[in-house]
């Protein structure tokens, strides 16, 4: 499970910037202990600086409201800041994430650990779990999960309904979005309801980053649904052996409507 975020900088804050063209400028001392205590070395610098932000956003919905968020930051003075979840197996994690404009087409990330609350383990969430073929979709940002009936749940509701808690293995995860928080995303990007697209919470996109480096720019990032420091994007995934695709036959407990 992850860690909190080190303090041993002086400076709470999970902090990265983007230039013009969305790649990583820098990252603060902050991440950087964030990444070591959660299994993101490939998260460190050098190697993380100069990647594109959109390497780490697995799925085409939150990859839409990330770009409107980033086109409404750049042209305004104003930050723009939403909640995010990033949970442990043990605790629930509520994070604010800021986006504030700097010169030159650069955008400041700022992710800041709101509360963190302890909850009886979910295996879901635990990385040790052996992970089955299914897979699993979750909102990268609030954490609730789709049952049959359509409806999404607290993680905790959801994996009693689909009998997960009976099972010593887990379905892998993959993240999209749900349609609560898609709305109040693309309410933070500026974007009235006459013109916003049709929520695509069924296209899940598939982790592109192992599964420790995914939870931690999850957390780091706030906005950068994988795993870094808590204010990044949002995203959880599996070890890349999970998404192991067998012709066309992949399962998916993907259970949200059709598109």
């Amino acid at each position: 499970s992850m860690n909190e975020p080190s303090q041993s900088s002086g400076d709470p804050l999970i902090r990265y910037r983007i230039d013009a063209e969305d790649r990583i400028l820098s990252v603060n001392q902050t991440w950087c202990d964030f990444a070591r205590e959660n299994g993101g070395a490939d998260l460190l610098p050098p190697q993380v600086i100069g990647r594109s932000l959109w390497e780490m956003i697995a799925d085409q919905a939150s990859q839409d409201i990330y770009s409107a968020i980033l086109k409404r930051v750049r042209s305004g003075t104003t930050p723009v800041v939403f909640p995010l979840r990033c949970d442990s197996p043990r605790l629930r994690r509520h994070l604010k994430v800021s986006l504030i404009a700097g010169n030159d087409g650069e955008v400041e990330f700022v992710t800041e650990l709101i509360s963190s609350i302890p909850r009886a383990p979910l295996a879901i969430f635990d990385a040790t779990v052996s992970r089955t073929q299914a897979i699993l979709s979750m909102c990268g940002w609030c954490h609730k999960m789709p049952t049959e009936s359509g409806q999404w749940l607290e993680a905790e509701v959801a994996c009693a309904r689909l009998g997960l808690f009976e099972r010593a293995d887990q379905p892998a995860l993959s993240h999209g979005i749900c349609p609560e928080c898609s709305d109040e995303m693309l309410e933070a990007a500026g974007i009235a309801p006459a013109t916003r697209l049709p929520s695509s919470n069924t296209r899940v996109g598939v982790a592109k980053m192992p599964r420790a480096s995914a939870n931690f720019f999850s957390a780091s990032m706030g906005c950068l649904h994988g795993a870094g420091p808590a204010g990044f994007i949002p995203l959880r995934t599996a070890s890349p052996k999970a998404f192991a695709r067998s012709g066309e036959h992949q399962t998916r407990m993907d259970f949200s409507v059709a598109p």
